[in-house]
């Protein structure tokens, strides 16, 4: 058998097991705790008077909801499917004997631009440059990113350099 066959088995009965376990948690895990039968809510700074209103959680068929194994088996099967089909599919369409496609040899050498411009648009949509802080811990972040991928070429390096920079001016200088 070859090394990707023997991986793909591996990692198809991790899959199965991983998911096995994390859906039945999710279904049987936390069946004996209980709820607070009662909430509190702060309404000291209203001004109008409400009178109070008991709200109950009724649950009289403990079974209603929850699934049959066959249909966790099935949900256990299509999660499994579909992460196994998104991870061997590039190499089952596109083995390392053929030659890539000229579409999709284009896409893999300028959606990664694409997608980091399309990134720094939309964490800088939101930035009031007319009023508040007028958008300085964005700028001195974009400024400490681009220096140091511009000096260093590691990009895990400078995009978690660029986020503690960020959190940090906006925590404790910008307050």
């Amino acid at each position: 058998m070859s090394g990707f066959v023997i991986f793909a088995l591996v990692l198809t009965f991790v899959y199965v097991v991983y998911f096995s376990v994390m859906i039945t948690l999710d279904l049987h895990g936390k069946k004996d705790e209980k709820k607070s039968e009662e909430e509190t809510y702060d309404v000291g700074d209203m001004t109008n008077e409400e009178q109070p209103v008991a709200i109950e959680e009724r649950n009289d068929n403990p079974d209603e909801g929850d699934m049959t194994f066959t249909e966790q088996i099935i949900t256990i099967a299509a999660v499994v499917a579909g992460t196994m089909l998104t991870r061997f599919l590039p190499f089952i369409l596109f083995p390392a004997n053929k030659k890539t496609p000229p579409l999709v040899a284009f896409l893999g050498k300028m959606l990664p631009a694409a997608v980091m411009g399309m990134l720094v648009v939309y964490s800088l949509k939101d930035t009031q440059i007319l009023s508040g802080r007028h958008g300085v811990p964005e700028a001195i972040a974009v400024a400490l990113i681009v220096i140091l991928q511009a000096t260093l070429r590691n990009l895990l390096l400078t995009i978690a350099a660029g986020t503690i920079g960020y959190m940090l001016l906006v925590q404790y200088v910008f307050v």
